[in-house]
């Protein structure tokens, strides 16, 4: 019957109804404005030959002046891999084996330090000599301390992260920690009094930066000064007859148990590392051409050592990481840094809402920091924020201090907020992302390794960008050049894997956004390989890692990437491996859902229930099923609409009226009108907001009109009737 509506998929009788599938189809209903354009292929290959033979010569040169400058001391464990930060040696780390250590101590004679044996209590072991654990719960804590001792040390039957003690911690410290000390004496809770009495008087007195430098000579050490501001001992410098190796000294203090931090000045020259737990401070001798200990600082535990190893030592987990700049906060609440770090952990983690809370409070202690800005930006893009997101990356922009490195993710960050944001404007984005590789590209030749690594990445994450605005926009060449940028891609990963020694997840990266980019085609290309590759690596991830953060990471990419391949293969009119992927992709995503999940969580597995019951509903005309996943999906996305944090209204609306064809079809008429009106009232929002077409209006208004028809309210449908008319006319115009 002329003028009630039409459809592709679902029939009833006298009755015709449209689904309306831009979300399912994955490539929704705004469309650039513009004519459409070629996009180049990628400019040149990875590395050109004479690039390759430039950065050979490089290495090798690197890898001479290493072997110059820093030998390997003789109880050097093997080097670890992972995408660490720099460092010294790993031989002078506390990490290294116990048969490394015993080959220390026959570097020199039988015993490692004689001299310092000799003047000390009768055992000869060195943990005698330099440490001593801490005290037993109960212990007297006037209880004499031998001479010549570093204390406060961790036993080895005590957990992870937490020592025992009697004294009596800093008040704002972490539970559990007690910083080290030295006869007696603890930094940050022994007075001037206290070191009288358990050290006697001073050599000399010399005036210090904010107090007093009260100099001892307590042997076997070459001297032993203790800061004093205020009446209260701030520092304590122990300096040694001569130069140790930082893992001998570690082991017997028993800090080998903790993971170190690797302390630069401004122009990157290491200094020495530092054990956050104990506010223990390994000072390097600069008269040495390996690192080896001159000095020993212990200071009150603060909080910049806790921010240093959890921004620098990557090879730790990310519960780790988080856990120490927790500790930070707890010790410093106004540590912006901090509060940064932890914004861009959390996104890592795809917390994206705690993330952008924490980035906002990092720009709002230091709003002159470009770093923390985009962060923010970034954070800001990930709960939907897309306009505020392009304020903050643009203001980073203008920023003086802002590195070349940082100004060139900057410009990519802008082109992501361009694509996903309610625009979509793919051309612009485009354009941001040519520009970030131009300012990117002579930077992944950088020596300096942080920089180098950061530059690739961007080249990687703004090549894969490139094929997903190619593929999602209005070019004319997409189906052979969109393979051209992830080909690209994939040896940025490769190069970033096997040279920078990142972590696999580079990759997982790529296969996920392969396939993504295949669902964008509409079914175009076959995305199996890329799933079958994701599958592998993500299994190999799991397997290789107990954090949870991090497996729950991976479950929701790799979830994402089934999602989307049966998102291609609904595509291709193949139900049976659309349905595969979809149960493949629920077995990753539901043991999270069980628990509390993030809005993001909660719309990653309402679109993926949406998928399922679409298949159910448009290729095996099963709505009985589709109701089943509907009903599963509706209360995830309901969520959504209120949040609006990474669907927009459109695309909610859609989805709301696809689903009220399928509730129509198995007689729930009130809840699919519901539905449909639901849908309507979010999509004209999204047209009064330039975010969709006016004309994706005449599908919820044809299926209104048929709707209120069959019911007999014939005024209603006369209403929907007429809007569809001038929808239509409107279009024709």
């Amino acid at each position: 019957m002329p003028g009630e509506g039409f459809s592709r998929w679902g029939r009833v009788p006298c009755l015709r109804l449209r689904f309306c599938l831009p979300l399912l189809l994955g490539t929704f209903s705004m469309q650039p404005t513009y004519v459409r354009a070629e996009i180049p292929p990628p400019p040149r290959p990875l590395l050109t030959e004479d690039e390759l033979l430039a950065q050979e010569a490089q290495a090798q040169a690197t890898a001479a002046e290493q072997e110059e400058n820093s030998k390997v001391s003789s109880e050097a464990p093997n080097s670890t891999t992972g995408d660490v930060a720099e460092g010294p040696d790993v031989s002078e780390l506390p990490n290294a084996s116990t048969e490394n250590a015993e080959d220390a101590k026959t570097e020199d004679s039988p015993r490692l330090f004689p001299e310092i044996a000799a003047t000390t209590s009768p055992s000869s072991d060195l943990v005698q000599e330099l440490g001593s654990p801490v005290e037993a719960p109960g212990a007297s804590p006037d209880a004499e301390q031998v001479p010549g001792t570093l204390d406060g040390n961790l036993g080895p039957d005590s957990p992870p992260l937490v020592t025992e003690g009697t004294s009596t911690p800093q008040s704002n410290q972490p539970a559990g920690f007690v910083a080290a000390s030295f006869n007696g004496v603890r930094p940050g809770d022994s007075t001037l009094q206290d070191v009288q009495r358990a050290w006697g008087e001073p050599l000399e007195t010399l005036p210090g930066e904010f107090g007093e430098s009260l100099v001892f000579e307590i042997t076997p050490f070459q001297s032993v000064t203790a800061e004093v501001a205020e009446g209260k001992v701030t520092s304590i410098v122990v300096r040694l007859q001569k130069p140790l190796p930082a893992s001998t000294i570690a082991q017997e203090l028993k800090l080998d148990e903790f993971t170190p931090v690797v302390i630069k000045n401004e122009n990157q020259e290491e200094l020495g590392i530092s054990y956050p737990e104990r506010g223990v401070f390994f000072v390097f001798s600069p008269d040495e051409a390996d690192p080896r200990v001159s000095q020993i600082m212990l200071d009150p535990i603060a909080a910049q050592p806790f921010v240093l190893r959890a921004e620098q030592v990557t090879s730790r987990s990310l519960t780790q990481r988080l856990a120490d700049v927790h500790y930070a906060l707890t010790l410093d609440p106004n540590q912006a840094q901090a509060w940064w770090l932890k914004a861009a952990l959390l996104l890592e983690a795809e917390s994206s809402e705690e993330a952008e809370a924490c980035a906002a409070k990092a720009v709002k202690l230091e709003p002159r920091q470009p770093e923390y800005r985009l962060t923010w930006a970034k954070a800001l893009k990930a709960v939907g924020r897309f306009s505020r997101g392009i304020q903050e990356a643009q203001i980073a922009l203008k920023e003086d201090e802002i590195e070349p490195v940082a100004s060139a993710e900057a410009v990519h960050l802008l082109g992501q907020l361009m694509a996903h944001g309610p625009e979509r404007d793919y051309r612009q984005a485009v354009d941001y992302h040519m520009q970030a590789i131009q300012l990117a590209d002579p930077l992944g030749l950088s020596r300096d390794a942080a920089v180098r690594r950061r530059a690739k990445k961007i080249l990687l994450d703004a090549h894969l960008s490139i094929a997903e605005g190619v593929a999602l926009g209005d070019w004319r060449n997409k189906s052979e050049v969109v393979p051209q940028w992830l080909a690209r891609a994939s040896a940025f990963a490769d190069d970033l894997v096997d040279t920078e020694q990142s972590s696999l997840e580079v990759r997982l990266r790529v296969h996920a956004r392969t396939v993504a980019v295949c669902a964008s085609l509409q079914g175009a290309w076959d995305p199996v390989d890329s799933v079958r590759d994701a599958t592998e690596l993500g299994e190999q991830i799991l397997d290789s890692t107990e954090d949870p953060l991090e497996r729950r990471a991976v479950a929701l990419r790799l979830s994402n990437i089934f999602s989307n391949a049966l998102l291609v293969e609904f595509q291709r009119k193949q139900p049976a491996s659309a349905l595969q992927y979809g149960a493949q992709a629920l077995g990753h995503l539901r043991p999270y859902l069980l628990q509390e999940p993030t809005p993001q969580w909660r719309f990653t597995a309402g679109l993926l229930y949406f998928r399922l019951g679409a298949v159910h509903a448009v290729l095996q005309q099963d709505h009985a099923q589709a109701t089943n996943m509907y009903d599963q999906a509706m209360p995830l996305l309901e969520s959504m609409a209120t949040v609006r944090a990474i669907a927009d209204e459109g695309e909610l609306g859609e989805a709301w009226v696809s689903m009220g064809v399928t509730y129509w079809e198995v007689g729930r008429r009130e809840l699919a009108i519901q539905l449909t009106r639901r849908g309507l009232d979010l999509m004209q929002s999204a047209v009064s907001h330039g975010r969709l077409p006016e004309n994706a209006l005449l599908v919820p208004y044809e299926n209104l009109a048929s709707m209120y028809r069959s019911q007999g309210d014939t005024a209603s449908a006369r209403e929907f009737t007429e809007l569809a008319r001038g929808q239509a006319e409107t279009t024709i115009r």
